[in-house]
């Protein structure tokens, strides 16, 4: 199948999400390594995609410019003489695009009419929406390459740490609970959750509190009234507190973070991807932030992506049990149990004795 090749770094990621999503909007079909499980396979898997594509767009970038893989992307697509549609995010252009065309998107702007147009001479424009034609069953996530368990780091006190047990019930009632969120100052920490809940459908859990009181007051008083109203079941009362605070602060990563956290609760998981989209816009790569995105994608039906937010969460924080595990909650409603018992099985390793007993049960009857 015809498709357009995109290149990017990971640091632009939100970037070429979107630039993918106008592309299939304009008609074309797209391949970008978002979906990818990454494995022993990941580099031929590129480089093939690379050899069938119709047009090669890189993300030119000041990230990218420094980035090894698409510099290597750039040579292989060179090498197999692919039309080269280049755009420029920041910096300036590639050396080796000197003398090509490309199309300035500063500021993260999409590109002008005429540089779809200039795609449409070489790649076949479907009358409707486009499709995304990367498979994240191409690439096997847990195998040979898998990094080595590591030892789990100590908890950083200065942590708050927010317990949420969410039941999602998502393709004729099978559910997974998303069991934890993070809230502190600095995004690139480490998630605790109770691992004696269940994963059978379980009350909200008490939020733990501890750790409000590093938080400063302009933060730490609308996200303590929404927790008050969020255990109350007033998860909408929560909504509102927060998007206050929100309108004040606009630029509070962490606001929008706990915003979405209450609009999954409260069954509004369209509006929970704006508000983790926004968090990560603010962040650049926040592990806590694409986890939850994964949940909530969960929550639409999206497990594609889901498993890629969630994978991506887990190549910023390999060391965190509940991704694993809630990475394998989504592979196994949608019915991937090969994956989701090499998902559960990276869960228990990691978490050790602290591993939940039901899911070990479900290891053993998936033959693990």
């Amino acid at each position: 199948m015809s498709h357009i090749f995109i290149s990017y770094s990971k640091k632009n990621r939100n970037y070429a999400r979107k630039l993918a999503k106008k592309l299939q909007q304009e008609g074309f079909n797209i391949w970008i390594d978002d979906r990818i499980d990454y494995g022993v396979n990941w580099e031929n898997t590129i480089f093939r995609a690379i050899d069938e594509c119709d047009a090669f767009v890189p993300i030119m970038s000041l990230e990218a410019s420094d980035s090894t893989w698409v510099q290597r992307e750039c040579h292989h697509a060179d090498k197999r003489g692919k039309p080269t549609f280049p755009v420029l995010l920041s910096g300036e252009e590639f050396p080796r695009y000197g003398l090509t065309q490309y199309a300035d998107v500063n500021r993260g702007r999409m590109p002008e009419d005429d540089f779809y147009t200039r795609i449409a001479g070489y790649v076949p424009r479907n009358p409707r929406v486009g499709e995304n034609v990367t498979s994240h069953k191409s690439i096997d996530r847990y195998d040979q390459s898998t990094p080595p368990l590591k030892q789990k780091s100590a908890l950083n006190s200065r942590l708050l740490i927010i317990i949420a047990g969410l039941l999602i019930v998502i393709s004729g009632g099978v559910g997974f609970i998303a069991l934890n969120s993070i809230a502190d100052n600095n995004p690139n920490t480490q998630t605790t959750v109770d691992n004696n809940d269940s994963i059978s459908p379980i009350d909200m859990p008490e939020v733990d509190n501890a750790g409000l009181d590093d938080l400063p007051e302009f933060l730490r008083t609308p996200i303590e009234q929404a927790n008050f109203h969020r255990e109350q079941g007033e998860s909408t009362v929560a909504i509102d507190l927060l998007s206050t605070a929100i309108g004040d602060y606009p630029d509070e990563e962490l606001l929008y973070l706990e915003r979405g956290i209450n609009y999954i609760v409260n069954g509004q998981p369209e509006y929970a991807v704006e508000d983790f989209d926004q968090a990560l816009e603010l962040t650049g790569d926040w592990a806590e932030a694409y986890f939850w995105y994964g949940i909530a994608h969960a929550n639409l039906g999206d497990y594609t992506t889901a498993i890629a937010d969630i994978n991506t969460a887990i190549e910023l924080d390999y060391e965190v049990p509940e991704y694993h595990l809630e990475l394998g909650h989504v592979y196994y409603t949608s019915e991937d149990t090969t994956h989701a018992l090499l998902a559960y099985q990276t869960y228990a390793e990691l978490a050790g004795d602290d591993a939940n007993a039901e899911i070990l049960d479900r290891i053993r009857e998936l033959g693990g």
